[in-house]
């Protein structure tokens, strides 16, 4: 998405969700401190508001085009640092395997590791759960998602346990 296009709520999820990156990447340029200040007591994970555009423009003393320029400039220098060497390293791994069965119990597996990861078709066994037909714990992978957020890789693999389609 170009720069251009992003509105205050994008900006805003996106500089929350690096703000690791960012306070790394920005540290020392005192133009972005008093914005990074902000944005570092907001949580991507907490159920807690963000702030308002109006309260931030308060905050920092700015006007609006002002503050929409920021952070667009602070996007902007995110997106150029990236990819260089170190900038941007995966801290982390996570693997959720989702399946449920014929009563709908839904059950979201969170496995340290995988010595391999299936594609979409492949068949799996997890024995200790029952799906539809046969009982004996055979799911298909119907999907597989990745996510890399907070310098995090988050696997999703969704699972199609009906085997009386496939």
């Amino acid at each position: 998405m170009r720069n251009s296009d992003l509105n205050y709520r994008n900006l805003l999820n996106a500089l929350i969700s690096e703000k690791k990156t960012l306070s790394k990447i920005l540290k020392g340029q005192e133009k972005y401190d008093e914005l990074l200040k902000e944005i570092n007591k907001c949580d991507i994970e907490a159920y807690d508001p963000w702030p308002k555009q109006k309260d931030l423009l308060k905050t920092l003393g700015l006007k609006r085009k002002e503050l929409i320029d920021l952070m667009r400039e602070v996007y902007d220098k995110f997106c150029s640092s990236i990819s260089s060497d170190g900038n941007y390293p995966i801290q982390k791994t996570e693997i959720l395997i989702c399946a449920s069965n014929w009563q709908e119990d839904f059950w979201v597996l969170s496995p340290g590791k995988l010595e391999f990861l299936p594609s979409v078709g492949d068949w799996f066994m997890i024995p200790f759960f029952r799906n539809n037909l046969t009982g004996g714990g055979h799911f298909k992978v119907k999907e597989i998602t990745h996510e890399i957020e907070d310098q995090k890789h988050i696997i999703t693999i969704i699972t199609d346990d009906d085997i009386s389609t496939q």
